[in-house]
């Protein structure tokens, strides 16, 4: 029987799901692999925090969460989505 955990659901899920979609982008289509990083970091960090982010600043007290991350934050909990990703994905 395998001792592993199932996977706990994040109460940041669609947080750090457009983090790593933003990190494959950058990765893959403009090879940035500073921002594929900066975003992986980001969502990393913030599927672990235990709380439901409210806003980019309270984001922003978190390690790996900078000023441009945490206005993505913000506009995708007001908007529900995120311009980059609808721009990319057209």
């Amino acid at each position: 029987m395998s001792k592993r955990k199932a996977p706990q659901e994040s109460p940041n899920e669609g947080i750090t799901d457009f983090l790593t979609e933003l990190a494959n982008y950058e990765r893959n289509v403009n090879r940035a692999i500073h921002k594929y990083n900066a975003y992986r970091k980001a969502a990393s960090v913030i599927s672990k925090y235990p709380d439901k982010i409210k806003n980019g600043n309270e984001a922003k007290k978190l390690d790996g969460v900078g000023a441009k991350i945490a206005e993505k934050i913000d506009e995708f909990l007001s908007t529900g989505k995120l311009r980059k990703i609808e721009k990319v994905s057209a």
